[in-house]
């Protein structure tokens, strides 16, 4: 059977409301890409916190006896899909020693970006120590971070830490 005409258009109307507000269209990757785009590293489990070079990170202890360092990202000049884990950013998010070992990470995992103002930002994420903690107390290490977007553009940060208790 035949629907009305109006029952038709009011079926699709949400449809084309969603793909013309859809982030990741060429009009918002455009828009996006004018901008000055900008990845910050941070720490912060319950917001984001500056880091600047030669700051003290902490490191934590787990629930379950494992130790990590908490690390977050905020960005600006990028496009986030407008659905969580459809269209999230990649990130790579890795903690370096001065030799360049990998100690703690990630690699190309979708992170949804609260907005906050006119930026995004990441926080909590537990970057878990693949070695022993005990040899890390006074170390330097660098902490290096990788966000591609929506439209495809790439931003990177880094930051030399030295990590403590």
């Amino acid at each position: 059977r035949r629907q009305p005409p109006e029952t038709s258009l009011r079926l699709a109307l949400p449809l084309l409301f969603l793909a013309a507000c859809d982030p990741t269209s060429e009009v918002a990757c455009n828009a996006a890409a004018a901008e000055d785009g900008v990845l910050e590293i941070g720490t912060g489990a319950d917001g984001f916190v500056p880091v600047a070079d030669g700051d003290e990170l902490a490191i934590q202890t787990g629930g379950q006896g494992g130790h990590h360092v908490y690390g977050s990202l905020r960005a600006s000049g990028v496009v986030q899909g407008i659905f969580e884990g459809d269209s999230d950013p990649l990130v790579t998010f890795q903690v370096f020693d001065a030799e360049g070992t990998f100690l703690a990470g990630y690699e190309g995992w979708p992170r949804h970006f609260e907005t906050e103002g006119d930026q995004l930002v990441h926080f909590g994420d537990t970057l878990i120590l693949e070695v022993d903690p005990e040899t890390l107390d006074g170390a330097e290490v660098t902490m290096v971070a990788q966000l591609e977007d929506a439209c495809g553009r790439v931003l990177e940060d880094e930051r030399v830490v030295t990590l403590g208790w």
